[in-house]
């Protein structure tokens, strides 16, 4: 039992280490320079992975952003779409590089085949080395069909996909920002600093539409915790 355990642990640090080297260089092989796409449900799921954007561009990736639907659930889908965009603008992120595809809100699970058809076509023409999407955790139906689709595009497109946690429910117990745990998968972190802490506080106060929502989020918050 115990070799065992030392494989699979040896095995999943190699694993890590070798995901970690091919996320962290900003060049593919051919020198072009590398490119990450991101694909959230709603205009405000940026905020898991708001240092992680801020640190790809400042790596010289490209990075690029979908949102699956228009978040008319919980508010104005206009007031939704600037609030990201703003947030995206201060990530240093290219405003031509934002897609918002305005999906129905908590409906999406209904036109899955039109969904991989619209993100496949973003997919195409960006031509992305890998891509960022929620975990499938079994909570909000619109973050499965991202990460649902998002693995479908990656898996044709041949190229890496990277999950980020959000919300879920283990054991009778609520979880924000961690895994469902599966014990085989390497995670890896992007490094915390004060400065990144301070970047994703400011983050989190771009969404005054959300503004219910995302004070719970801000209770959990701090450098060591995320």
């Amino acid at each position: 039992m115990k070799t065992n355990r030392f494989i699979r642990r040896t095995a999943a640090a190699a694993i890590a280490m070798l995901v970690f080297f091919i996320a962290g260089t900003a060049s593919a092989k051919d020198g072009e320079t590398l490119k990450a796409m991101y694909v959230f449900a709603h205009e405000d799921d940026e905020i898991d992975v708001a240092a992680k954007i801020f640190t790809d561009v400042k790596e010289g990736k490209s990075v690029y952003c979908v949102w699956m639907t228009k978040g008319d659930k919980a508010g104005d889908p206009e007031a939704r779409k600037k609030e990201a965009t703003e947030a995206m603008r201060l990530l240093g992120v290219s405003l031509d590089h934002l897609y918002f595809l305005g999906f129905p809100d908590q409906e999406s699970y209904k036109q899955i085949p039109e969904i991989v058809d619209k993100i496949g076509e973003v997919a195409e023409k960006i031509k992305p080395h890998e891509i960022m999407s929620h975990a499938y955790e079994g909570g909000n139906i619109d973050h499965d069909t991202v990460a649902f689709v998002s693995s479908v595009i990656a898996d044709k497109l041949k190229i890496i996909h990277y999950e980020f946690p959000d919300t879920n429910v283990y054991k009778g117990r609520t979880y924000v920002w961690k895994f469902l745990p599966d014990g085989l998968s390497p995670v890896m972190y992007t490094p915390m600093d004060k400065n990144l802490f301070a970047l994703k506080m400011r983050i989190l106060h771009m969404y005054p539409s959300q503004a219910s929502g995302l004070n719970a989020y801000e209770l959990v918050m701090d450098k060591n915790h995320l």
